[in-house]
């Protein structure tokens, strides 16, 4: 927590910096995070990043309409050289009201880097159960398409995200969906297992049409 403090004050850039911890959870997510634990499966995350809308719609309470709030996991890295780059993350999503990054190709300005990237699949980490949910088929585009990472993002308070996130809560109250429970629903026949609620909040970005990059 005091390493990722340090490296967001040096960025110079946020007006204010605010690091969630389980005492901030409302009773009622305890309880699912409970539940989770007993009966979720391996649990690999706090959870399974169950509480991400909630922390975030409570954070957006506290703040003007049309702020840009940038969502991080603790673990991550703030890049103090990044700050140009990180200024046009703002402005797209100013323009676009949020901005995520996906797990697939990168441009193709990138394609003379060596640079490696992650690519993962939706049908990789996204049980059966989740497509029902959302009433889609395993040959939609958005199941055969990359998924997109939960761990950063960037969210303009707007009539847009009042309604993202009020769907992305929605969902993660059914623990079914984004613990490692056996799909009733078939899987994939690549299915590896869940990675938390990022089906979920991949999905949900997908069929909202969220500005995305690699």
């Amino acid at each position: 927590v005091n390493r990722f403090i340090s490296q967001a004050k040096k960025m110079k850039i946020y007006e204010n910096i605010k690091v969630f911890r389980p005492s901030d959870f409302s009773d009622e997510l305890k309880i699912r995070i409970k539940k989770l634990f007993k009966h979720g499966g391996k649990n690999r995350y706090y959870g399974f990043d169950t509480w991400r809308p909630e922390i975030i719609k409570k954070y957006f309470k506290d703040i003007p309409e049309g702020s840009i709030v940038h969502y991080s996991d603790i673990g991550n890295h703030l890049n103090q050289n990044g700050v140009k780059r990180l200024n046009d993350y703002v402005s797209m999503t100013d323009k676009f009201n949020m901005t995520v990054f996906e797990y697939g190709d990168p441009s193709l300005q990138f394609k003379n880097y060596n640079y490696k990237f992650q690519k993962y699949m939706e049908y990789q980490f996204t049980k059966g159960d989740v497509l029902k949910y959302f009433d889609l088929t395993s040959d939609t585009e958005i199941f055969n398409s990359p998924q997109i990472w939960g761990g950063t993002f960037f969210l303009k308070k707007s009539n847009f995200s009042s309604s993202f996130l009020n769907q992305w809560e929605m969902a993660n109250k059914n623990i079914q969906l984004l613990d490692d429970s056996p799909s009733v629903s078939k899987n994939h026949k690549e299915f590896l297992g869940m990675r938390g609620c990022q089906s979920i909040f991949s999905i949900i970005c997908k069929l909202n049409n969220v500005n995305k990059l690699s």
